[in-house]
């Protein structure tokens, strides 16, 4: 009777250690694996640049000391000056002075121009306008005939791009004789009675095609 008790207790005992083995196994196979820890860096979050320029300046700063260049009336040819100073308008010429309005941003930008008034045809003798062009001009023809700044309301000026404004002159030489000797005999400025508003403002982003 102890005897087979003894047995029976002995099958048992090896029932368990055989099920604590196979425990163990498990066990032993589940905490083998591969692991890695390690931590990320957040970095600064940067917001895209603004910088409008006008002629290489912050568009902030006023744009002042403009340089004009002065042609023969009727020609493409620089006055010399043996005849006329230099930098000075004279009957018998016509020229113009530009503004590079430049978008070094990283953001597409919008711009315009308001506020231009010329000086009174009438009380100078001379012909003044000022317009906008997308890339650069040298010719009256072109100068004169390029849009009107008064049309300058929200145009693109793209990443990288310019548009420069042309603020021109002509001064016929068989004009009003004694007006025109009054002009040069008082020396005076001719002063523009207003004086040209340039806003640039972000442009509305635009999603990629496909997104």
């Amino acid at each position: 009777m102890n005897k087979t008790k003894k047995s029976g207790f002995l099958k048992i005992a090896g029932l368990m250690a055989a099920v604590m083995m196979l425990t163990t196994c498990v066990v032993a196979g589940t905490m083998a694996k591969y692991t890695s820890s390690g931590t990320a860096d957040l970095a600064d979050v940067t917001p895209a640049h603004w910088n409008i320029t006008a002629n290489g300046n912050a568009l902030t700063t006023p744009v002042s000391g403009l340089e004009w260049t002065i042609y023969k009336e009727g020609t493409e040819q620089k006055v010399e000056d043996s005849s006329v100073t230099s930098g000075k308008i004279a009957p018998g010429t016509w020229g113009y002075a530009t503004i590079e309005i430049k978008n070094e941003s990283e953001v597409a930008a919008t711009l315009t121009v308001t506020g231009f008034t010329a000086p009174d045809e009438n009380s100078t003798g001379l012909e003044f306008g000022c317009t906008y062009a997308t890339d650069k001009q040298t010719t009256y023809a072109n100068i004169s005939g390029a849009n009107a700044v008064s049309g300058l309301s929200n145009v693109a000026l793209a990443k990288g791009a310019s548009i420069y404004l042309y603020v021109y002159y002509q001064w016929a030489y068989d004009g009003d004789d004694t007006h025109d000797t009054a002009l040069g005999t008082a020396a005076a400025e001719l002063a523009f009675s207003s004086v040209l508003s340039i806003v640039a403002d972000q442009a509305v982003p635009v999603a990629a095609a496909g997104d």
